[in-house]
């Protein structure tokens, strides 16, 4: 009798045991390290490295985990593309079961992505369609994205961005979601019809970013072949045209004027070089129309306009004089908006108003 029950209860630890290794075998995720990495390889052509294992989550939905991933550059000798603190990739039961992942949706945390181009006009991200072309939702949360064009020493760089970046099947790219950019929350919106096209001959694009000091709309060509470029329709506006030019990298000085202004027209821009032809253009009420251009490759911001307008009102641009009714002013005239400035502006005006 004793001897049943030992094997009785041998029996029944040996079917827990097969349970827990069973349960082990079902729950480990290092399946879907390999599979996620073989997946990665065969789509983009590069190595996804894993430093901090993998994690099967259960809350709040079913996924798995990476820790301390990277994506490899172009080349061996660039540094990594993407690295990110974790990836997570959404599972089904019947995928947990079926040792089958679906890579439509991606989370990437705390991501660092570099979009560099080099001396030779190669960039850092995917530029070849994928010989398995999908649908791919990627989520951002908390990333950094810095680019930089080795050619012209263009860069820029936004950090803090929770962003939806959707990729179809035939290239077409979507980006919805906000940012800091030079200390400033932007709202950006995207839209690139063909990522291949890109690096060529340019691909037609639609851009938008809201934030405190400017409001921009673009609707035309984007291409990174000869330099960073954009060709099309532009819309600018905001409430400080000083303080935008500040956040965009010029310098102006002085206080007065130059407050809310609007500017619409056809963008011709390559790397920090920006033209704009037909343009109309309101500042502080007063409107006109021409053709300018704004250079901030060197030091200092370089301004060229030929602008028609009908009236200017210098009271909102120079201090008051100082002098009593019928007297010469004692105040200096104010021309402290032009500091910062390497400007040659031509103004056909019809009307000056100046009270003193």
């Amino acid at each position: 009798m004793m001897m049943r029950k030992e094997y009785m209860w041998a029996g029944l630890a040996a079917v827990c045991l097969a349970a827990v290794i069973g349960l082990w075998l079902l729950l480990s995720p290092v399946w879907a390290l390999t599979l996620l990495k073989d997946k990665v390889s065969r789509s983009l052509g590069r190595e996804l490295e894993v430093a901090g294992g993998v994690h099967l989550e259960f809350s709040p939905e079913l996924a798995v985990r990476l820790d301390r991933v990277s994506l490899a550059g172009a080349t061996v000798m660039d540094d990594d593309f993407i690295t990110a603190s974790s990836l997570r990739v959404p599972l089904t039961l019947s995928g947990l079961f079926g040792r089958s992942i679906d890579l439509s949706e991606v989370t990437l945390r705390d991501a660092q992505i570099g979009l560099v181009i080099d001396e030779m006009g190669r960039a850092s991200w995917p530029a070849k369609p994928s010989p398995e072309p999908q649908a791919v939702k990627l989520l951002i949360e908390n990333g950094a994205v810095r680019f930089f064009d080795r050619r012209t020493a263009q860069a820029f760089a936004f950090n803090e961005a929770n962003m939806a970046v959707t990729i179809s099947p035939t290239g077409e790219l979507t980006v919805d979601g906000t940012a800091t950019i030079n200390r400033q929350h932007a709202k950006l919106q995207a839209y690139v019809k063909d990522i291949a096209r890109v690096s060529a001959t340019g691909s037609p694009a639609e851009l938008s970013l809201e934030a405190p000091t400017l409001s921009a709309n673009f609707n035309g060509r984007l291409a990174t072949a000869d330099g960073l470029g954009l060709a099309g329709t532009v819309t600018l506006s905001g409430p400080d045209l000083r303080q935008a030019l500040r956040w965009a990298g010029g310098a102006p000085g002085g206080t007065l004027g130059f407050k809310a202004f609007t500017l619409t027209g056809g963008l011709d821009a390559t790397g920090r070089a920006f033209g704009v032809e037909g343009a109309d253009l309101t500042v502080d009420g007063m409107g006109g129309t021409g053709d300018l251009t704004l250079d901030f490759r060197g030091e200092t911001p370089k301004l060229q306009a030929v602008i028609a307008t009908d009236t200017i009102n210098l009271d909102k641009y120079i201090p008051a004089a100082g002098g009593a009714a019928g007297d010469w002013g004692t105040s200096p005239l104010g021309f402290s908006a032009l500091r910062g400035l390497d400007g040659a502006v031509t103004l056909n005006v019809k009307n000056l108003i100046y009270s003193g």
